[in-house]
């Protein structure tokens, strides 16, 4: 029979008893104590399990009111919610907005995306926005270790748990971030080691690249006899061996960046990987190229615009299907590979390592130095991409002849 008001006011616990029940329906009930309290629960069985969810003591919470949570705990379980794990997440969201995790971490990511390009700072945003919305959606007190098996569970699940390393080098900074600002003491990544959940991950292979010089002679050889394929996937395939760029710098490169009077490339910062301008000296043989170029595509912004729209690159995957379509596999190189060719040779060849490091826009020096050295050793590095071409072209020269006598 259901309860009323009339005669919830007349009940009262045995005095025998330490505390009985009173039940209105569909599961909901008054547990009367002999102390006199009364206190709503509503019952309900999620995932095999009975629960007790309690709704708030009488008459705080009056017969009304109390029915009404109950049928929204109803709602709730009809979407197979648990109501009182939905109470929980709702309690963890709803206090101070300044300990908030989502707004610590872009608080964090406002504070270094200057160290970072414009490529890094959109994956670490997508990671937060996707991988880690859970959490950005809770006090920082909060999150447990819990919450971060369930991350690398789902990534597991999905198959990219090469993905966890760095996902969890971000959550250490802004938790150390956290720390540092007294904004919490907790940092549920201590002691925690993601490999018993995802495995042995491997580490990630090294670009394929081409060391050997007669290999080598014959790759510069068949790219620059090579006459299939778009245009700019050709003339940008005959430029890489040459400039150290990476295959994303070289396919996003605009023709403000080429400097005809100076002969170099100069890449602003926030294009470069590591944020920083970097300058490219040209060398006879590039600069050549590049005032051929000028003369077919200065209709674009692009050096090496896409067939399709003017106004963007070219794919990023051409440079590599061009190498395929040369007969050469993933295992024997690839656009980016051509960076480890330079740097391998050049080294071999006892150029000056800094020169290379720099050259391959590498950090090299402390903070204060990174940002004044994208024009330092220009005149080193100007001679040494000269004997760079010089000696790609001997290469290429050398191999054309073997081929003659053969």
């Amino acid at each position: 029979m259901k309860l009323s008001n009339e005669k919830i006011k007349k009940l009262k616990c045995p005095e025998d008893q330490k505390q009985t029940k009173k039940y209105d329906g569909n599961n909901l009930y008054l547990l009367i104590k002999n102390t006199g309290s009364k206190h709503w629960y509503f019952r309900y069985m999620f995932s095999g399990k009975h629960k007790n969810m309690a709704l708030g003591k009488y008459p705080t919470i009056s017969l009304k009111l109390a029915r009404t949570k109950a049928d929204k705990a109803r709602l709730l379980l009809s979407d197979s919610i648990d109501p009182m794990a939905q109470r929980k997440l709702l309690k963890l969201q709803s206090t101070c907005e300044d300990l908030n995790f989502g707004k610590i971490a872009l608080q964090w990511f406002e504070l270094n995306k200057k160290e970072w390009s414009d490529a890094y700072q959109k994956k670490l945003l997508r990671w937060l926005k996707s991988d880690l919305k859970g959490v950005c959606k809770l006090q920082i007190d909060h999150i447990t270790k819990s919450h971060i098996i369930k991350i690398v569970s789902s990534m597991v699940d999905a198959n990219t748990e090469k993905k966890v390393p760095p996902l969890f080098s971000m959550l250490n900074r802004i938790f150390r971030y956290a720390i540092t600002k007294d904004l919490t003491n907790n940092n549920p990544l201590t002691n925690f080691n993601y490999v018993d959940l995802t495995g042995s991950i491997s580490a990630p292979k090294n670009h394929a690249a081409i060391t050997n010089s007669k290999e080598l002679g014959s790759l510069i050889l068949n790219i620059e006899n090579n006459n299939s394929g778009s245009y700019c996937s050709q003339e940008a395939l005959k430029l890489l061996p040459h400039l150290f760029l990476r295959p994303s710098e070289l396919r996003c490169l605009r023709w403000e960046h080429v400097d005809f009077d100076n002969k170099y490339i100069k890449i602003p910062g926030e294009l470069m990987k590591a944020g920083k301008t970097h300058i490219v000296p040209l060398s006879v043989q590039t600069l050549s190229k590049f005032q051929n170029i000028y003369k077919y595509t200065s209709y674009s912004k692009y050096v090496f615009p896409s067939e399709m729209s003017p106004s963007q690159p070219f794919s990023k995957n051409v440079l590599n299907n061009r190498l395929r379509a040369l007969g050469y596999s993933t295992n024997d190189i690839v656009s980016h590979g051509f960076r480890g060719t330079a740097s391998t040779l050049l080294n071999e060849q006892e150029e000056n390592f800094q020169h290379i490091e720099i050259q391959l826009a590498h950090k090299v020096g402390n903070s204060t130095s990174l940002a004044y050295n994208h024009a330092e050793y220009l005149t080193q590095r100007r001679a040494m991409m000269q004997r760079w071409s010089n000696y790609l072209n001997k290469l290429c020269s050398d191999a054309e002849l073997c081929s003659a006598i053969e």
